[in-house]
């Protein structure tokens, strides 16, 4: 089973996330990805993907929640984490997903969303959304 994380991060009622459109799919997630060989702890594996995707160096606070999900037959376990950005420039990761002629497919944007906002989009996994909004 494959490991993953995800970095909820809030400023002002604003949450962070990966607005993905891929192909004929609209979503946005969490800031994360897999966990690694060479990460030590899932809280490494979150920093590294911070890094990669978003540019900043975070820290990892208080454990979430674990969801479970099927990526490509595969079951997939998530780890989601608070996390609070200490240093760097959202926006200028520099991972996999910013290669041009790389794997991955569609856009992949970086966006704030109000958390009045979150109801009226396709946030994945949708129980952490509706964990976050009380429902």
């Amino acid at each position: 089973m494959q490991k993953r994380v995800r970095a909820i991060i809030c400023e002002e009622d604003r949450y962070l996330f990966i607005h993905r459109v891929v192909e004929d799919r609209e979503y946005w997630v969490f800031p994360g990805g897999g966990v690694e060989g060479g990460d030590v702890s899932l809280e490494a594996a979150l920093i590294r993907e911070c890094e990669e995707e978003l540019g900043v160096q975070v820290e990892v606070g208080e454990f979430f929640t674990k969801t479970y999900f099927l990526m490509d037959g595969e079951e997939q376990e998530q780890h989601i984490f608070f996390c609070r950005v200490v240093s760097g420039k959202i926006g200028t990761g520099n991972g996999p997903e910013f290669q041009v002629g790389g794997e991955y497919r569609g856009s992949f944007d970086v966006e704030w969303v109000h958390k009045m906002e979150m109801k009226d989009r396709h946030i994945l996994p949708e129980e952490v959304k509706d964990m976050l909004l009380g429902e």
